[in-house]
């Protein structure tokens, strides 16, 4: 819902402010175009999923800003779930995050490239890295045109694990 309604709103109010940080403005059309091409991006590292619970998840390891933004858009017009990574966090609990949810890629930029680097040489499995701040222009800027699915979890946060064992808390696209 969440996208399909964006896309509506870029259709209507194109050229409107859709966000404004400190360090940019974007236009609903412009937002739109980062979004898709990230998407794109995205869609073309993911290798063929084996199994249901294998390929769906990105880290997004980002400050909070337009690039996260453009993320957590991006990842959700790929029909992918996003877990958030927090550069602040331990080292070792973002090692233990990247094993327990079996993550695939990482989305990062280049204030937090090395974190991701220093992150997948510990594992043992290949873990493309996807920099913002280097998005290949080849990548389209069109809508990926996958149907919506609002039925399927848009972001996994793991808890702090006071009971004992940390676990992942699922947010469907429904409720965004």
């Amino acid at each position: 819902m969440l996208i399909k309604e964006f896309e509506q709103v870029v259709r209507d109010c194109s050229h409107r402010i859709a966000m404004k940080t400190p360090e940019r403005t974007f236009t609903y059309q412009e937002l739109n175009n980062s979004v898709n091409r990230l998407a794109h991006w995205i869609l073309s590292q993911y290798r063929p999923i084996k199994t249901k619970s294998e390929g769906q998840t990105s880290a997004l390891l980002l400050q909070q800003g337009d690039n996260a933004v453009v993320a957590q858009m991006a990842v959700l017009k790929a029909q992918k779930v996003y877990v958030p990574f927090d550069a602040t966090y331990p080292f070792k609990r973002l090692e233990n995050m990247l094993d327990f949810f079996d993550i695939p890629m990482i989305i990062t930029d280049n204030e937090h490239e090395k974190l991701a680097d220093r992150l997948i040489a510990r594992i043992p499995r290949e873990i493309p890295i996807l920099n913002m701040d280097r998005i290949p222009l080849q990548y389209p800027t069109g809508n990926p045109g996958l149907e919506p699915a609002d039925r399927l979890p848009a972001y996994i946060l793991l808890t702090s694990g006071s009971s004992g064992t940390p676990r992942g808390v699922l947010q469907t696209r429904e409720n965004l």
